[in-house]
């Protein structure tokens, strides 16, 4: 390139400027959050790792209502037509 492209280009060089800076502020950013708070994190594991869930119990209520419940349920019956299978005489006498 000559010297008067280069004078012509400032704001090519303004926006490559500001691109090369916010990658220079990601890579910071990133090796902070790997490197730096990693023992942080490490710690917030091992204490987030177990849970204790309680489970309420099953009520004798259940055991009352159920059998009631039980007999409104819909019921189906379905029938099937299958019809006898063809003997190979029966097609000759068409």
């Amino acid at each position: 390139m000559t010297d008067e492209s280069k004078k012509r280009e400032p704001k090519l060089r303004f926006v490559a400027v500001v691109l090369a800076v916010g990658f220079c502020i990601l890579f910071v950013g990133l090796w902070w959050v790997q490197v730096v708070s990693s023992r942080q994190y490490q710690t917030n594991l091992e204490t987030q790792s177990y849970r204790t869930v309680r489970l309420p119990a099953v009520r004798v209520v259940a055991c009352l209502v159920l059998p009631a419940i039980a007999g409104l349920s819909a019921r189906y019956i379905a029938r099937i037509y299958r019809p006898p299978p063809r003997r190979p005489e029966d097609e000759d006498a068409c």
